[in-house]
C-alpha cells in the first residue's frame, strides 16, 4: 500500500480543539462539519446523547466557538413566541418589513395636518387619522412573520418546548422547504390575535440533549454521537480543568485561537461565496457494496455522502474539479471518503439504534458473551467487565431500549417464573464502516472512473474538462493520473496530523500550520572517533539536523510546551518544542528531521576519549 503525505485541513481544525477538548475526536469532528454544513446546500442535524456531565455541551461549546456572527442560534427551552419575536421579521402581503414605529398616532396626524394647513378642522383631523389606522390594521390582517433558517446553525442546549419542535420537525427533517402555522398570540395592548408564521430554508441543528420522548424519531434522521467516557478522557479533562486554575493569563492560547478563527472565517467565505458543488465518483459502487441490515440504511447513507461531501469542501484546494463552462464542481476522493468512513465507525451502532454508547457498551462487553443471562449474572458481568459497576434498576432501563432495537428478548425464567430472562437476538452483522473499506480498491478501478466520466459528460450539455488540484499539478491533468493520485487506496500520513504521543499535562503538541517539522529526508551517517555524526551534503550546508528527544521538560524558550526536539547551535546542545521550532521555521532556520537520534552528538566542550579511539582500532 502506498503512503501519501498530504495537507489535510479537517485535520487542522481537530488538531486545534483536542488543545480543549480531550479525547474526543470523533464528537468534534460531526460536531465541526455539520456546523459547516449549514452553508451548503444539505446542511446536517447531529444529537450529542448519553449520560449527564460526560462533555456533549463542552464539546459542543468548544467547536463552536470558532464560528461567529447571528449565524449560530444557542436556543434553550424556546416556545413559538419567543421564537416568532426573536428571530421573526414581520412583512407585509408584498414581503416588504413592517415597521412598528409607522403605526398612524392622532398625534402624528394631528401635527402633519397643522403643518399642511394651521387652520385644518378637528373632525378632519379625526378623521384623517381613522382612514389611516384602517389602512395599518388591513395592511396587518395579511402579515406575517417570516423566520428564515438558511444558512442558518440551530443549537438546543436544552430540549425545545413541544410545540417548537413540533412546529420545526417539517424543516429540520427536510421535508419541505416552507412551512406556515398560526398560533394565538397578544399584541401591544394585550388583546388577542392570531400570528401567521412562515418558517423558511433548512437549518444544520446540533442537540445536545435527546431527553425527551418525542424527539426519538427525528434523531432517526441524524447522526448520533455520545462523547467518551473513559478513564484516560476523564483524567484529561481533570488535567485541563488544573491547567486553566493555574494559568488564568494564556496569551499563546488567544493567538491560536485569533489565528485559527480567521482561517475558518476565510473558509467560510469560500463556501459561501463560491456555492461550492461536490461530486463523489465513487458512490454509485459503494452503494452496490453497502451492507443492508435495515431499511434506515437509506438514511444513514445519504448522510454519510454529505459528510464526504463536507469534508472535500474543507479541503476543496486539494481536490480534483470538474469545470462545465463557469461551473466547477469538486471531486472527493479516497482520503474523504477514509477519513469520514473511519469516524463514523465510532458513531454508528449508536447512528443506527439512537442508543447512547453507554447502553451499546454494555450489550458488547457483557451482554453478548453472556448470550443467555438473568439481571443478577448480568450484575456480576458488569462488574467484571466494565470500569464502574451498573445497579440492577439501570439494567433494566437498558434491556428495556435494547429490546426496543430487537437486540435482546426478555422473557419468563423457564424454571422460576418470578424472574425475568434475557437472551441476546441480534445476529452477528459485519461493521458497515469496515465492510466498505475493504472493498474499496476492488470496487472502484480506473475503469470505474473513466466510466462515471463518460456518463457525467453525457448528463450535461457542456462537456467537461478534468484537471488536478492546484497545489497538486506536477501529477497532470489526465484520467490516470488524477486517479492514481487521488483514488488509489493508499495510507495517507498529513502534514499536520502525524501520530503524537501524550506528553506533559495531557496535552498534544499540535502544529500551527503545515511548515510543521515533518522534512524526514535520508542523511548518510560517518563515523568518527566511535562516535555516529550525520554527514552534511553540500546542499544541505545552512540546514539544521533534529533529532527527536523523549518528552521531558518544558521548553526552556516558551515555558509553555514539553521539548520534542534537539539540535546543535554554536556547539551547545539546545532542546526546543514543537511551538517554538514551528516559529524558527517560519523565521527562515530550515531543518532537516534525522530519522534515527544519534546516540551521541559532539560539541565544542568534548574532548577525545582515547578509550573509545582504541575500541575504534580493533574494530
Amino acid at each position: 500500500m502506498k503512503t501519501t503525505r498530504l495537507v489535510n485541513r479537517t485535520e487542522q481544525f481537530l488538531d486545534y480543539y483536542e488543545n480543549r477538548i480531550k479525547e474526543d475526536r470523533e464528537a468534534s469532528f460531526f460536531v465541526f462539519l455539520t456546523a459547516l454544513s449549514k452553508d451548503s446546500e444539505d446542511p446536517q442535524n447531529v444529537f450529542m446523547k448519553g449520560d449527564s456531565s460526560i462533555g456533549k455541551t463542552w464539546v459542543t461549546t468548544n467547536v463552536l466557538s470558532l464560528f461567529e456572527g447571528q449565524d449560530v442560534w444557542m436556543l434553550g427551552g424556546l416556545s413559538p413566541t419567543a421564537l416568532v419575536h426573536s428571530y421573526g421579521e414581520l412583512v407585509d402581503a408584498n414581503g416588504d418589513a413592517i415597521n412598528w414605529e409607522e403605526k398612524p398616532t392622532k398625534k402624528d396626524v394631528e401635527t402633519s395636518m397643522l403643518l399642511e394647513d394651521p387652520g385644518v378642522s378637528k373632525a378632519k383631523i379625526r378623521k384623517e387619522y381613522f382612514e389611516r389606522l384602517k389602512k395599518w390594521n388591513e395592511k396587518l390582517r395579511d402579515s406575517r412573520y417570516i423566520v428564515d433558517m438558511t444558512n442558518k446553525l440551530l443549537v438546543f442546549l436544552d430540549a425545545p418546548n413541544v410545540r417548537t419542535f413540533n412546529a420545526l420537525r417539517p424543516i429540520l427533517s427536510h421535508d419541505e422547504p416552507e412551512i406556515s402555522y398560526r398560533f394565538a398570540d397578544k399584541d401591544k395592548s394585550g388583546s388577542h390575535r392570531t400570528t401567521h408564521v412562515v418558517i423558511r430554508g433548512w437549518p444544520a441543528t446540533i442537540f445536545c440533549t435527546t431527553s425527551k420522548s418525542w424527539m426519538e424519531d427525528l434523531a432517526t434522521r441524524s447522526v448520533t454521537v455520545t462523547p467518551k467516557t473513559t478513564k484516560t478522557k476523564l483524567r484529561a479533562a481533570c488535567i485541563l480543568i488544573g491547567e486553566d486554575a493555574a494559568f488564568p493569563i494564556n496569551d499563546y492560547r488567544e493567538q491560536q485561537d485569533a489565528k485559527m478563527r480567521l482561517e475558518l472565517q476565510c473558509l467560510q467565505s469560500e463556501i459561501q461565496n463560491n456555492k461550492m458543488l461536490v461530486a463523489i465518483p465513487f458512490w454509485p459502487e459503494i452503494g452496490n457494496i453497502i451492507p443492508i441490515h435495515q431499511p434506515r440504511i437509506m438514511r444513514d447513507f445519504r448522510h454519510i455522502a454529505a459528510y464526504i461531501k463536507l469534508n472535500a469542501l474543507v479541503n476543496h484546494k486539494y481536490r480534483a474539479t470538474l469545470t462545465f463552462g463557469e461551473k466547477t464542481v469538486i471531486l472527493a476522493n479516497y482520503e474523504d471518503f477514509i477519513t469520514v468512513m473511519t469516524t463514523f465507525e465510532y458513531v454508528e451502532e449508536t447512528t443506527i439504534t439512537g442508543l447512547r454508547k453507554s447502553i451499546i457498551n454494555v450489550f458488547n462487553k457483557a451482554m453478548v458473551p453472556l448470550g443467555s443471562f438473568t439481571y443478577s449474572q448480568l450484575v456480576d458481568k458488569c462488574v467484571e467487565v466494565l470500569d464502574r459497576p451498573l445497579s440492577e434498576s439501570t439494567l433494566r432501563d437498558y434491556v428495556s431500549a435494547l429490546g426496543k432495537v430487537s437486540y435482546v428478548s426478555e422473557e419468563k425464567h423457564p424454571t422460576d417464573k418470578r424472574m425475568k430472562f434475557i437472551r441476546v437476538i441480534k445476529k452477528q452483522e459485519e461493521n458497515l464502516s469496515y465492510s466498505v473499506r475493504k472493498q474499496f480498491s476492488e470496487c472502484f478501478k480506473l475503469d470505474s472512473f473513466k466510466e462515471w466520466l463518460k456518463r457525467q459528460e453525457k448528463y450535461s450539455v457542456v462537456k467537461p474538462e478534468i484537471h488536478s488540484s492546484k497545489f497538486n499539478s506536477e501529477h497532470g491533468d489526465d484520467v490516470e493520473s488524477i486517479f492514481n493520485h487521488h483514488y488509489v487506496e493508499r495510507k495517507f500520513t498529513t502534514v499536520n496530523s502525524e501520530k503524537k504521543t501524550e506528553y506533559l499535562f495531557g496535552q498534544k503538541q499540535t502544529p500551527l500550520d503545515k511548515t510543521s517539522v515533518n522534512i524526514c529526508q535520508n542523511y548518510k551517517v560517518t563515523e568518527k572517533d566511535g562516535i555516529k555524526i550525520p554527514r552534511v551534503d553540500s546542499n544541505q550546508k545552512d540546514r539544521v539536523f533534529l533529532t527527536p528527544v523523549q518528552e521531558a521538560e518544558k521548553c526552556e524558550l516558551c515555558g509553555q510546551w514539553p521539548v520534542k526536539w534537539q539540535f546543535i547551535q554554536d556547539g551547545e546542545k539546545v532542546r526546543r518544542c514543537q511551538h517554538c521550532i514551528d516559529k524558527m521555521k517560519r523565521e527562515g532556520m530550515k531543518f532537516t528531521t534525522l530519522r534515527e537520534t544519534p546516540s551521541h552528538v559532539p560539541s565544542k566542550s568534548d574532548k577525545p576519549n582515547p578509550h573509545a579511539q582504541a575500541a575504534t582500532k580493533k574494530r
